[in-house]
């Protein structure tokens, strides 16, 4: 089988998972019931449905490339869509689920807590489509990312030249920072089996950017280093912390997995 047949295929299977991905969600919403705690739920499921259907538009996008033959340099659109997702997924539903609380409650999920199974099935699925697509999350969905990215100042050409950030590109540093990150998943891992709750929702700085409410000593130390590392240091969430992103990184590593340069800086 040729390898642009092969594509095609897993290209189709993709969008035919994305498609029976979202009626799982919408037929969830439609079986919760009334209270406090399924509000929030339904508010979570909503907010999945709008992910999933993101994710159908640039999978469509993706197999009209690949068929008209259009030139696949798009870095040119993905700020606009960082932007729309910057404002809709994280100021406008707060920022809340996140890329974190995919694999958190997925976590948990498998720990027994059944009523994270829409979790996993939204996990599952950005595991395959990373596969397929590339990481499409990460450069071009994630608020997270967004945020990192538009506060960033080596992007400007009068600074990035600077020693300030040219040592946080250097090999050492990345390693550093990945050693960093693989222990911060061990860490999490850790506490989900202990404590089987959601445990980094309560030291979110995004969510508490993205509501504008910062409340405590505490979470203003994590949103001013938050910030601050953001400004000197390409995507620092990201590249030290995010355990969605760990996943993600591993999954585009597998033979045959599509990859996606986003930019010199982001590596």
């Amino acid at each position: 089988m040729k390898m642009n047949a092969k594509t095609k295929i897993l290209q189709g299977a993709g969008l035919l998972l994305l498609i029976a991905s979202l009626i799982f969600l919408i037929v969830q919403e439609a079986t919760l019931g009334d209270g406090e705690i399924t509000q929030w739920w339904i508010l979570q499921y909503r907010s999945l449905v709008r992910i999933n259907i993101a994710f159908i538009v640039l999978a469509l996008i993706s197999i009209w490339i690949q068929k008209t033959k259009v030139p696949r340099r798009l870095s040119i659109w993905r700020f606009p869509v960082l932007f729309l997702s910057l404002i809709f997924l994280g100021f406008t539903i707060k920022g809340c689920p996140c890329a974190v609380s995919y694999f958190q409650n997925t976590v948990l999920f498998l720990l027994g807590k059944e009523f994270f199974i829409s979790f996993f099935v939204v996990f599952c699925v950005l595991l395959l489509l990373t596969y397929i697509y590339g990481k499409v999350w990460c450069g071009w969905i994630c608020p997270l990312g967004a945020l990192q990215e538009y506060l960033y100042l080596g992007r400007i050409k009068r600074l990035k030249g600077l020693a300030l950030f040219r040592v946080f590109k250097t090999k050492t540093a990345q390693i550093v920072m990945r050693s960093i990150q693989l222990a911060a998943f061990v860490a999490l891992i850790v506490l989900l089996f202990v404590k089987q709750m959601p445990w980094y929702c309560r030291f979110d700085p995004f969510k508490a950017i993205f509501s504008l409410s910062v409340n405590g000593s505490l979470m203003w130390t994590l949103v001013i280093v938050l910030i601050v590392s953001s400004l000197l240091i390409y995507r620092p969430f990201c590249k030290m912390f995010c355990p969605m992103g760990l996943v993600l990184n591993v999954v585009s590593m597998i033979p045959g997995a599509h990859r996606i340069n986003i930019d010199e800086g982001c590596l």
